[in-house]
């Protein structure tokens, strides 16, 4: 016995062992904080606690109540209504997209496309998030070979989609972090964004909604209010679920607040 435990001792005083311990305990935060900020804000999760998480990596994203404070209109009508999300390495505006989805409110039309991060590479803690992994310039998304486009590409290729419909408003859970991801890239890439009115929050909405839900992240008010699981975490899969859960919202148009584009650019120039 004495002799185990002095073997496990050594073991667990080794590089070797000390690395995996931190690389998980590096997954274990990530995660944490990706539902973190699916919710609007940071909870204390220790995330201070790695020094190889930096602030570019993660963004405290303001409460909904602090950002949609200016230039706000209304949603014309639900024909306006386009669902978006993203896949992305990290948690600040400067990460790279790995995967784009989106889908016309009304009639079901729908984008989706993988993207080739601009990095180079994508972080054992954001695969073990979103199962998209880059091996020898391949994309894979579960295992699974898939087809992937450059940013530039991805980029105009949602622009031509979202402009075939007029006025439209891109809706996400948390907008206030995929829109400046969005927006930031086609800064970046020097590519004009797509004519839109702008951006609107169903994370704001919903917690009107169901201000004693224990939590609002996505998963969870999919699983509370529609009662099934799904694949979160997937663009593809967040995109139709979001859907189905602002279908439950009626009059959901008019119970919606938008941020103009021009302001999400704003903030943007400002950083």
């Amino acid at each position: 016995m004495d002799t185990q435990r002095k073997a496990n001792a050594q073991r667990q005083m080794s590089t070797a062992y000390k690395k995996r311990r931190f690389e998980l305990k590096e997954q274990r935060l990530f995660v944490d904080t990706v539902h973190e900020v699916h919710e609007g804000k940071m909870y204390e999760s220790g995330i201070e606690a790695t020094n190889s998480v930096s602030e570019s990596d993660i963004e405290q994203i303001p409460a909904p109540s602090t950002v949609l404070a200016e230039q706000t209109c209304e949603i014309e009508n639900k024909n306006s209504i386009i669902v978006f999300d993203l896949e992305t390495t990290g948690l600040g505006a400067d990460s790279s997209i790995i995967q784009i989805a989106a889908q016309h409110f009304t009639s079901g039309d729908a984008f989706s496309c993988y993207v080739k991060p601009q990095s180079g590479f994508i972080p054992a803690r954001a695969s073990k998030v979103t199962g998209i992994e880059l091996h020898g310039g391949v994309l894979f998304h579960n295992n699974l070979p898939v087809t992937a486009v450059k940013l530039s590409r991805a980029l105009e290729m949602f622009k031509n989609w979202v402009e075939k419909y007029k006025q439209n408003v891109l809706v996400a859970h948390n907008v206030h972090f995929d829109s400046k991801v969005l927006m930031n890239s086609y800064k970046k890439q020097k590519i004009d964004s797509p004519d839109i009115a702008g951006f609107a929050d169903s994370l704001s909405l919903l917690r009107k909604l169901y201000p004693n839900a224990d939590r609002h992240t996505q998963e969870f008010l999919v699983k509370h209010v529609l009662g099934k699981t799904y694949d979160a975490h997937n663009a593809v899969s967040d995109v139709s679920t979001l859907v189905e859960l602002l279908y439950t919202v009626e009059n959901v148009e008019r119970k919606s607040t938008v941020l103009r584009k021009q302001e999400v650019l704003h903030k943007i120039e400002k950083k």
